[in-house]
């Protein structure tokens, strides 16, 4: 059984036994990483390729004679993550920030931004415990040089926008994807 196939195994245990106390079975935010990783995947995979042209998983990779640690070194993508704090109080309108925020911060960012993640938080990891984040929004971009450079210009503008959706402050992290 493939991956996909064991994790919608236990998702179909986990929702008919509330009581699994496997310590694998993957909460629904687990599951929602789970398809975060395969979108991000999707969009690295056309950049990551070496002066070949093999691309870094791709079915030639093996053949280029390098480890995938190797291959997956090779092309560095930032990420820049935007954590909205949950609380008993917190109100976040998600149909906004996913139809009007993001797509705002795509157009001023322009051709620099390489994709962009939103995460709803739906629970967190012990049963029955609210999620310790509202929202999650991730943006990729080549470099951090490339995120300051788009978003710099911008960034009152769209700082400005986030009292439209939330009152929560948000929390930024930049990361570099290494997997």
């Amino acid at each position: 059984m493939n991956h996909a196939g064991k994790v919608e195994s236990r998702r179909a245990a986990a929702n008919a036994d509330s009581a699994v106390t496997d310590p694998f079975v993957m909460s629904k935010v687990s599951a929602d990483l789970d398809a975060d990783r395969e979108r991000v995947r999707d969009v690295l995979t056309p950049r990551c390729a070496d002066a070949r042209g093999l691309a870094c998983g791709g079915p030639d990779a093996e053949s280029s004679g390098e480890p995938a640690s190797v291959r997956h070194r090779r092309t560095s993508v930032i990420k820049v993550s935007v954590f909205y704090p949950n609380s008993a109080n917190a109100t976040f309108d998600m149909d906004y920030y996913v139809n009007t925020h993001m797509p705002f911060v795509q157009d001023r960012c322009g051709p620099a931004i390489k994709g962009v993640l939103v995460d709803e938080g739906v629970a967190g990891g012990a049963p029955g415990e609210g999620a310790p984040y509202a929202a999650i929004g991730h943006l990729l971009f080549d470099s951090v040089e490339d995120f300051q450079g788009a978003f710099g210009p911008h960034a009152d503008e769209i700082m400005g926008d986030i009292p439209n959706f939330t009152r929560i402050r948000p929390v930024v992290q930049i990361s570099e994807i290494k997997l």
